[in-house]
């Protein structure tokens, strides 16, 4: 498998439903987040800001979502990367 381009392939961060009281959070609440954590899997031979394992934060709202080998993944564009956490 080959990313092309400025698109990066990411495994998001399972969201957590609980708070630091203990609270559960409703998954409608957590979805409205505005920006996830994810794993770099794969950069596009064309991204240079981040490389695999990198730990990122991107818009919510962005990329699609695939499956590859029964696993499902997201695909972004480098731009929609917000930071990169190590």
């Amino acid at each position: 498998m080959k990313v092309l381009g400025k698109f990066i392939l990411i495994k998001p961060t399972p969201e957590k439903e609980e708070d630091r009281g203990g609270f559960l959070i409703a998954a409608s609440d957590v979805a409205k987040e505005r920006y996830k954590e994810a794993t770099v899997i794969q950069a596009g031979v064309d991204v240079a800001s981040v490389k695999k394992d990198d730990i990122i934060v991107f818009e919510n709202s962005d990329g699609h979502d695939v499956k590859i080998n029964g696993e499902f993944f997201t695909l972004i564009q480098e731009r929609s990367v917000s930071l990169i956490l190590n």
